[in-house]
């Protein structure tokens, strides 16, 4: 049995809310979910079923808390050009400028939206790699 992609892109947009990826075509939607997908299968080597992707779906049949944790590994995907683009910014005007504009408390809210997602998507990862094995001896 395997799992649609559709069902981890529905817990991922859930989570994101609406975003500019509402307002896009569908064809570079779906082709911005699986990059984002894609990554967070590289990012979650834990699993221990293959998450290799096939025609719209994954080959197994994956449980609610994998879906979730692939999910979250998609937001770090969708953050990173968020972040980019504020830097890129930041770079290209003077800093009084920059603060002005209040583009810093964007990226500065970003970099911590990051970093607690990174957190999270770890700590999701430690949990689901200890769950049924008997750590004290």
């Amino acid at each position: 049995m395997s799992t649609p992609v559709s069902e981890i892109y529905d817990i991922f947009l859930k989570q994101v809310g609406k975003d500019i990826l509402l307002e896009l075509p569908n064809e570079i939607v779906e082709d911005l979910l699986f990059t984002y997908l894609e990554g967070a299968t590289v990012e979650f080597p834990e699993c221990d079923k293959d998450l290799s992707i096939n025609e719209n779906s994954i080959v197994s049949d994956l449980s609610l808390e994998e879906k979730y944790i692939l999910s979250r590994g998609m937001i770090l995907y969708w953050l990173q050009p968020k972040i980019l683009t504020q830097e890129v910014i930041k770079n290209r005007i003077t800093d009084g400028d920059y603060t002005l504009k209040s583009s810093a408390n964007l990226l500065n809210n970003l970099l911590k939206l990051k970093e607690s997602s990174e957190t999270d998507f770890n700590r999701r990862k430690v949990r689901y790699s200890y769950k049924g094995k008997n750590i004290n001896g």
